[in-house]
């Protein structure tokens, strides 16, 4: 949500809008944040909005970027991947290097290179995209591996330090955004499962500068700079010898200063004397068409060099191959193939299976139905979610065992229907 304040202010001075008989992207934007605010959980009468006002905020440049960013996002809350790269891509990618691909680069598996380049590291920082399921999963496969070279904690951007999963072992809606997604959340109920200790690290109320016309304060730095000095406080400074995993977003894992900004990642280093092993997976990782990628992602993958394990491209000499320099390693990530209607990436490797479920209420309405564990709290963030449109069936990637309650709902958030499914191997999609 760090970028979403920006638009506040503005937003405000165009409320009056919202009562124009013509609709404007500013209205629907009103409307959104409005509704988005008096929900407690996650409704889905935003994104019905968003939906509706789609064309409308297309054309209109002043608000597209913010529409845009607030689409993907809940599209990939609500399972749509294809959706979310495409709304994000309404945003224009910049890519600055002018070096071609070298013709020696091959590629490695970025899971046991990265587990292998840890090892002198006492903090590991993974950043992602917030609108992309997928990128979730080089945090979650490399919690086993780094769990065994003695890392215990994993420290998440969207949790605030008050947050009680520790105790609770799974994560639930109203605690975090980008946790109320099911890939973040297997990645939580990974982390709990093998003995890590979660903490957050958002900078807390009581962290930000009163607001000073004379002497203003560049808010990003700020935020930025009380991320690591939470993520010291709540690991290191109480166990001098912690391994930490962190998980963040963008462009926090870098390791350089900027003309008006120093990332999260830089203040780790700088505070603690340790170096960390940062992984940026954002620049190199697909978008909605293969133009819109990055120069080098198009020719690894005219290469036959990318696939459906995230890679590092290294050179005849094993040295990395690089776009930039301000992290550590580049992660070319995955590109997705689909099965029944969703991302083959869902099957977790192996965590998950699909298994079809019958949606005779929604043949003719759009759904939202979310598969929950009933020996949790009702609300648990599901184990799967799904958008069910004018259907009569969906595929859930579900464990390859157990109950789940699914519930089904319309736009308006309203249960249409649960029912129990029993999951085992033998109830597999073919």
């Amino acid at each position: 949500m760090k970028k979403y304040l920006l638009y506040l202010v503005t937003l405000a001075t165009w409320c009056v809008l919202a009562s124009e008989p013509e609709p404007s992207c500013a209205a629907a934007m009103v409307l959104y944040e409005q509704e988005w605010r008096s929900s407690p959980v996650l409704s889905w009468r935003p994104l019905r909005n968003l939906r509706k006002f789609e064309a409308i905020c297309n054309n209109e440049n002043e608000f597209r970027l913010y529409y845009s960013q607030m689409r993907a996002t809940l599209e990939s809350k609500a399972g749509n991947h294809a959706a979310a790269l495409k709304f994000n891509d309404w945003r224009e990618n910049n890519y600055y290097n002018e070096i071609d691909l070298p013709l020696a680069a091959r590629a490695t598996p970025a899971i046991p290179y990265i587990v292998q380049q840890s090892k002198e590291s006492n903090f590991v920082v993974v950043n992602e995209r917030h609108h992309v399921g997928s990128d979730r999963l080089l945090t979650l496969e490399l919690m086993k591996p780094l769990f065994a070279q003695g890392y215990r904690y994993l420290a998440t951007e969207t949790y605030s330090y008050q947050d009680e999963i520790n105790d609770r072992g799974y994560p639930i809606a109203n605690d975090g955004y980008y946790s109320n997604d099911v890939v973040y959340a297997q990645m939580l109920r990974t982390a709990l499962k093998l003995g890590y200790e979660v903490i957050g690290y958002e900078i807390e109320a009581d962290q930000k500068a009163p607001e000073n016309p004379d002497n203003p304060v560049n808010r990003q730095v700020e935020r930025d700079l009380a991320q690591a000095k939470n993520i010291i406080a709540r690991t290191v400074e109480n166990d001098p010898d912690a391994k930490v995993l962190v998980h963040c977003g963008y462009s926090h894992v870098l390791e350089s200063k900027r003309s008006n900004w120093s990332p999260m990642a830089y203040f780790l280093k700088e505070l603690t004397g340790h170096d960390p092993l940062t992984i940026e997976q954002v620049e190199l990782s697909e978008r909605s068409l293969r133009a819109l990628e990055h120069p080098w992602r198009q020719e690894a993958q005219a290469r036959g060099l990318l696939g459906g394990q995230p890679v590092v491209l290294l050179d005849e000499s094993d040295k990395r191959i690089d776009a930039n320099t301000m992290t550590d390693i580049e992660v070319f990530g995955i590109q997705t193939s689909y099965e029944h209607g969703r991302p083959s990436w869902m099957r977790m490797s192996g965590l998950r299976q699909p298994v079809w479920f019958e949606t005779p209420e929604c043949v003719t309405q759009s759904c939202i139905l979310e598969a929950i564990d009933p020996s949790e709290d009702e609300t648990a963030v599901p184990y799967d979610r799904v958008d069910a449109s004018q259907t009569d069936r969906v595929a859930l990637f579900l464990p390859p065992s157990g109950e789940f309650n699914v519930r089904v709902m319309d736009m308006d958030t309203r249960i249409l229907g649960e029912r129990m499914v029993s999951v085992s191997s033998s109830l597999a999609t073919e």
